[in-house]
């Protein structure tokens, strides 16, 4: 079967070969040049119907413009240099930026920075036209109360002396009696009706319509998404293009310069996240302790009042130097284990692809790890392995080989420093239970003080863990918000996006080039079209070319196109027309082919009716007549005779009565205008013409 396949394709390949070949030899261009030439004013009309085309689309097609901004990539993190803690240079996955600019967060964030609650448009008889920045009116504290309002186009009336606002049809009012710049209320919202110049605004309500929409936020960001384009500009400087395309320029501006700023502010915010996180823990901590503190020292003043004791008689300075020591390294343990409750959940959920160096970063900047020399190790090697791994995901995706092995080292890094920092709060809980054991052992000493002195002390103790507490809550968040201070973007806005005020589309030169170029394609496809349906004999070669023989020709009449008169004798009529000229040179050539002396006799005849027989008949035997011979012209054409209609007479006796013996040759001869030139009618129509003719 597949040899039998091959072998029809071949012959079907062949075969269209053959016919592509067949039609460009049979082509003719010279039919081709005049059947277009005939065909000039329908072409004229192809191009003025394409020109109003493209008119008519650059006139009802809004402009759309474009503007872009261009953003470098470049993180860097100088925490290092600023608590002299070891360095590294992070390295940024480029098409991961790209993908984090479109993404819905920053534009929800963009579209809370730009703050368009509602939009103006303006409405004509086809076009609507985008009036951000622009519009003659708007609204102020606006109040919405009923969100069915949402998304719905709000137009402004003129109502006398007041406005309203209603739909499209005016079936629905939602608010009435409006004053220009003056506080409104209704059941669907409030506010002010803000107007520049009202007898301005007045005129142009009565020519187009202005209305509002307070759009859905999906709107927007939908809106914002149709006409946003993210790209790549140059991989090696880590430049990132951000085209915005829009009906209103103002708008495409404000929406590629915002989304830049929000990205920056965004990725320097994510950065930081996991110091800003700590820092949130710390503000916590430290106002419960703040409150604490502030509860004790009135606790001390009231009590000082109330029994009069002064504390520096209190007790030894010895004995309160230990607890006081003690306590402190009581309150460190405190802060290290709950800061290391936050590592933990740090690590607890996240995969490997989702750490991040700053992440690495917090926990390096942590005193918490300075003596532990095997998890500081442990962070250095997953550090590397993480900056590597995002070395690789500039040129490779995730699926890569390599970047797959390595986020298995680096989750397995991740369960071990896990475990590790569990261990030094296991042995940091040991700690406190010790130095508890031993602030206990010491106040068993002050039980011997009188009362008010050891509840005095008691009181002062308080107030100095909360005091020491707070001091360390402070110097740890001045070691994280340095920290985060340290992580700084510089991601840079190359190129703010500029106001562009000419249209990308349409382009008037385009738009006419295309109209054109389709005129002149439907144009050649009509003429091509013409040139195959042609079924007319126009040259003396297609005559030789489709009788598939070398025949002689005589001369050539042309068509005639006007109406014919009753008498078709055209050549006297006029004498140097083309129509004449062309039987002038039949008669020429016949002059060639026989130079007898006898009398000479022409035989005209078709295969159909209305081919002109008649018309050729009289035309070239009037012709002749000119020449000074007599020329009788003899119809016998029995069954639709049309030689008596030529010459303008009836069709009273002719070739029939005369062949039946009916009547003498001379009955039959008629005389015609031109001299030397008579014609015998059909006479009457027999049953059996052909019978009639082939009998004599």
């Amino acid at each position: 079967m597949i040899p039998e396949e091959i072998k029809n394709t071949e012959d079907n390949l062949l075969r269209y070969k053959e016919r592509i070949a067949n039609f460009s030899k049979e082509f003719e261009i010279g039919l081709f040049l005049y059947l277009l030439k005939k065909s000039r004013f329908a072409i004229f009309l192809v191009f003025i119907i394409a020109a109003s085309i493209g008119y008519v689309y650059l006139r009802y097609t809004p402009n759309l413009y474009q503007t872009s901004a261009t953003i470098q990539i470049n993180i860097k993190d100088q925490a290092d240099e600023l608590l002299d803690i070891y360095s590294f240079q992070q390295k940024t996955n480029i098409n991961s930026e790209v993908e984090l600019i479109k993404s819905q967060i920053i534009i929800d964030k963009t579209i809370n920075e730009l703050n368009e609650n509602v939009r103006y448009y303006s409405e004509g008889e086809i076009l609507i036209r985008d009036l951000y920045k622009s519009s003659p009116f708007s609204l102020i504290n606006l109040e919405i109360k009923d969100s069915s309002i949402l998304g719905n186009p709000i137009y402004i009336k003129n109502n006398g002396d007041y406005f309203k606002l209603t739909n499209y049809e005016e079936t629905k009012v939602y608010a009435n009696y409006i004053k220009a710049n003056e506080f409104f209320t209704s059941d669907y919202f409030s506010g002010k009706l803000s107007i520049d110049n009202e007898i301005s605004f007045v005129d142009a309500l009565d020519k187009s319509g202005y209305f509002f929409k307070i759009p859905f936020h999906y709107e927007i960001r939908r809106e914002i998404m149709e006409g946003l384009k993210i790209s790549i500009l140059d991989y090696s400087a880590n430049t990132i293009g951000i085209t915005y395309s829009h009906t209103n320029s103002k708008f495409a501006k404000d929406i590629c310069n915002t989304i830049a700023k929000v990205y920056i502010a965004y990725d320097l915010q994510k950065k930081a996240l996991s110091s800003i996180n700590i820092v949130n823990y710390i503000n916590t901590q430290k106002d419960s302790v703040d409150v604490r503190l502030k509860f004790s020292e009135q606790q001390i003043q009231i009590f000082k009042k109330t029994n009069n004791v002064n504390s520096s008689n209190v007790i030894k300075e010895s004995q309160v130097s230990k607890i006081n020591e003690l306590e402190n390294e009581l309150v460190k343990n405190q802060v290290d284990i709950a800061l290391l409750n936050q590592f933990k959940e740090m690590f607890q959920t996240s995969l490997s692809k989702n750490i991040s160096s700053n992440t690495i970063k917090s926990l390096s900047l942590s005193k918490i790890f300075y003596d532990n020399q095997i998890i500081q190790s442990m962070i250095e090697t997953l550090e590397k392995n993480v900056i590597k791994r995002d070395e690789l995901l500039r040129d490779v995706t995730e699926s890569n080989e390599n970047v797959i092995l390595l986020n298995h080292q680096i989750e397995e890094e991740i369960i071990y420093i896990r475990k590790a920092i569990e261990l030094i709060q296991n042995q940091k809980r040991k700690e406190n239970k010790s130095i508890e054991q031993k602030i206990f052992s010491l106040e068993k000493k002050l039980l011997s003080l009188p009362e008010k002195e050891l509840e005095l002390t008691r009181l002062e103790r308080v107030h100095e863990i909360n005091n020491k507490y707070y001091t360390l809550l402070l110097e740890k968040e001045t070691e994280y918000e340095l920290s985060k201070a340290g992580i700084t973007t510089y991601n840079e806005i190359l190129k703010s996006a500029p106001l562009n005020e000419s249209p990308i589309s349409p382009k008037p030169v385009f738009v006419y080039i295309l109209v054109f170029v389709l005129g002149f394609i439907i144009s050649i496809g009509l003429s091509l079209l013409k040139y195959l349906l042609h079924d007319k004999i126009t040259s003396l070669y297609e005559i030789s070319k489709y009788s598939n023989g070398t025949i002689s020709i005589l001369g050539m009449i042309p068509l005639l196109k006007s109406k014919v008169p009753i008498s078709q004798l055209m050549v006297d009529k006029s004498p140097k027309s083309l129509m004449t000229e062309s039987f002038r040179a039949v008669r020429t050539n016949l002059q060639f082919i026989s130079n007898d002396k006898k009398s000479k006799v022409i035989g005209i005849s078709s295969t159909i009716s209305g081919e002109g027989k008649t018309f050729l008949a009289i035309n070239l035997a009037g012709i002749i007549a000119f020449t000074g011979k007599k020329v009788v012209v003899i119809d016998l054409d029995m069954r639709k005779p049309k030689i008596h209609l030529g010459f303008g007479i009836k069709n009273v006796k002719g070739m029939s009565d005369l062949l039946i013996g009916k009547v003498e040759i001379n009955e039959c001869i008629n005389h015609s205008s031109l001299k030397n030139l008579d014609f015998i009618t059909a006479g009457t129509l027999p049953p059996n013409p052909s019978e009639l003719i082939i009998s004599t």
